[in-house]
């Protein structure tokens, strides 16, 4: 058998899925080390929020060395922070501008642009109901809870562009009838019932380039456009294979940007074999379908005892920090079709739901 230190270091890590003809792929690591100085244990962590039921995010730290120092937990924006009686709660909020775990500088923002030139009404929007009956029937046999995209009304042969730059996975007969589909490197883009589009698998394309034009192709009643996003990390069993609401990422706001601007911060003072369950309490600002990332958690020390340090923006000394961030996911109902309330548009649906 190998010695331990000859036995550690980075392992990379490849995943690969593949489902109707697309290929998914995930790369990850895993970090060999001789020693850590403390074990971290997510305590019965609830990876779905809904704004009436705020949760208690409880996360249990052994020391296996003496450590002293500030422990500090990321938190992304859309997310209201309290204390919490479950455990040790926080002594501190701070503002940082805190990279990805094992990166030097912070994550891309990225605004997506709008799938058309001009100005057009959506005549149906995430989450909302189905109305017709044989749809609401499909959608709960699918296990769907609402409508999984933004439906805009564009005529036929209107030009549909990309919101971002990409490469095309699907062009062609898909689950909305002529469809295209782009990998983005934050994750994918569906435009459906098109006319026609003139892409080929892998082609590249750039923000803003026309890939097709509206139709109504596929189970419609008429002529637009179902448009819809899916983020590379997602919750396949949030009721909507995925896919979250693209509204606010249409209006301004950026897909990645606020990725842990905040950090929490506890003040510990632990012995070799000492544990301490740290807590707070969290619910969204917002009745919007996302994904929050949280984590790593980090261990700094400051120059001067019980001074508070970021090892991304203060310059203090990184004793330890996880590997992996923590993903919580939030959707507007988990109700059928006919019950789901927010956003209602009052106009028959003409989607059929999308499985991929």
């Amino acid at each position: 058998m190998k010695r331990a230190q000859e036995q550690t270091g980075l392992y990379q890590i490849e995943i690969q899925a593949s489902y109707g003809g697309n290929t998914q792929t995930i790369t990850d690591s895993i970090e060999v080390l001789q020693s850590i100085p403390i074990t971290i244990d997510r305590q019965e962590f609830a990876h779905r929020l809904t704004r009436e039921m705020p949760i208690d995010a409880r996360i249990n730290i052994t020391a296996h060395e003496d450590v002293s120092g500030d422990i500090l937990e990321y938190i992304p924006e859309g997310i209201e922070i309290a204390s919490s009686s479950a455990g040790f709660s926080f002594q501190e909020i701070m503002t940082t501008n805190a990279p990805v775990s094992g990166s030097t500088t912070p994550r891309d923002e990225i605004t997506l642009g709008l799938p058309y030139e001009g100005i057009y009404s959506a005549l149906l929007g995430f989450g909302d109901p189905l109305q017709d009956s044989s749809l609401k029937d499909l959608y709960r046999k699918n296990k769907l809870h609402g409508h999984d995209g933004i439906d805009f009304d564009l005529s036929n042969g209107t030009p549909v562009l990309a919101v971002d730059d990409g490469v095309v996975q699907l062009a062609g007969r898909g689950d909305y009838g002529v469809t295209v589909v782009l990998q983005h490197k934050w994750g994918r883009s569906y435009y459906g019932h098109l006319e026609s589009t003139g892409l080929v698998p892998q082609q590249k394309v750039l923000k803003g380039e026309k890939i097709g034009r509206s139709g109504n192709s596929g189970l419609t009643s008429g002529a637009y456009l179902h448009f819809g996003i899916k983020l590379t990390q997602n919750d396949p069993s949030n009721g909507f294979y995925g896919k979250i609401d693209p509204k606010p990422y249409l209006t301004g706001k950026n897909i990645l940007s606020g990725y842990r601007t905040r950090a929490l911060v506890w003040r510990i003072n632990l012995s070799k074999g000492q544990s301490t369950t740290l807590s707070y309490r969290i619910r969204p600002e917002s009745n919007v379908s996302t994904v929050y990332q949280f984590g790593p958690i980090s261990i700094t020390r400051g120059e001067q005892q019980g001074t508070l340090r970021d090892p991304n923006g203060s310059g203090g000394q990184l004793v330890f920090q996880e590997r992996s961030t923590w993903q919580y996911i939030f959707s507007t109902s988990t109700m059928y079709p006919e019950q789901h309330q927010a956003n209602q548009i009052q106009v028959p649906s003409r989607d059929e739901p999308k499985q991929n």
